[in-house]
């Protein structure tokens, strides 16, 4: 290699590259928070043992079910900026708290109406199980990182200390908030790690209450923009769980639990 070839590879960078190195610098460690929380979302939040086929097609209709409920969620709170942003946090911790108590419900309901269901006591016990060792314990994780991240939201750090730790503390909790509610809605808090049907069937429960809690609560959207958003999401959502637990019986044999004889 030439003197003059060495000297090409060698140079340093232009002055705009370290400018913008420069600016960026500073926001490497809220960017490595940030990655930390999604690898810890994956980690804590996604179903680990899925009882339901690998189908790319059960897979996109999943995707699909969590970008409706993103995009509802978008189109309700988007038209509340002129509310402030403290305002907008507080209705959203709301919402996050109503939405985690229906699926807490939803989820004890489901699985145990599922066991009810279930004629082998050794499957009822593993079904039971399941949901005590999978599902109820991404709900409670998720539970306390929603209730720590709208906490967070609105304190006033007093210190350059206190405002450091709150900042670490919120790129940690807006990767894993970001990436644990995709998760949680894709699986519905891993209900197929119970039953590969449970998801389908909880999810229109849960958006049709959510969608209920909506229209008839007190808000400060025009009714007609709030049912119609609501409902057209909760629509959406049943659809796509019907196809879901369709293509779950007729393309790979899955069936819901049968009743005990007498029942």
């Amino acid at each position: 290699m030439s003197t003059s070839d060495r000297w090409h590879w060698t140079r340093p960078a232009g002055g705009w590259t370290w400018l913008l190195f420069l600016l960026f610098l500073p926001a490497v460690p809220i960017y490595f928070l940030i990655a930390w929380g999604v690898l810890a979302a994956n980690r804590s939040l996604r179903s680990k043992d899925p009882l339901f086929p690998d189908d790319p097609r059960i897979a996109g209709l999943q995707t699909a079910r969590t970008l409706v409920g993103f995009a509802v969620v978008a189109v309700l709170y988007v038209v509340h900026v002129d509310r402030g942003v403290d305002q907008l946090t507080e209705d959203m911790g709301t919402k996050a708290v109503l939405g985690i108590a229906v699926s807490l419900v939803a989820l004890a309901t489901g699985t145990a109406c599922f066991a009810a269901r279930t004629p082998d006591p050794s499957q009822r016990r593993e079904l039971l199980a399941r949901a005590g060792s999978r599902s109820l314990p991404a709900l409670l994780i998720y539970a306390v990182a929603a209730a720590v991240f709208f906490a967070l939201a609105s304190v006033d750090a007093p210190s350059f200390g206190a405002r450091l730790a709150v900042a670490a503390a919120g790129g940690f909790l807006v990767g894993f908030m970001i990436r644990g509610t995709y998760l949680v809605l894709k699986s519905v808090f891993a209900a197929g790690d119970v039953h590969p049907l449970l998801p389908p069937v909880l999810a229109p429960v849960i958006a049709w209450t959510l969608a209920a809690v909506e229209i008839l609560g007190p808000g400060s959207l025009p009714l007609h923009l709030r049912a119609t958003t609501a409902a057209c999401g909760a629509a959406a959502v049943t659809l796509l769980s019907v196809a879901e637990a369709r293509r779950l019986q007729t393309d790979h044999g899955v069936t819901f639990p049968r009743p005990r004889r007498g029942s």
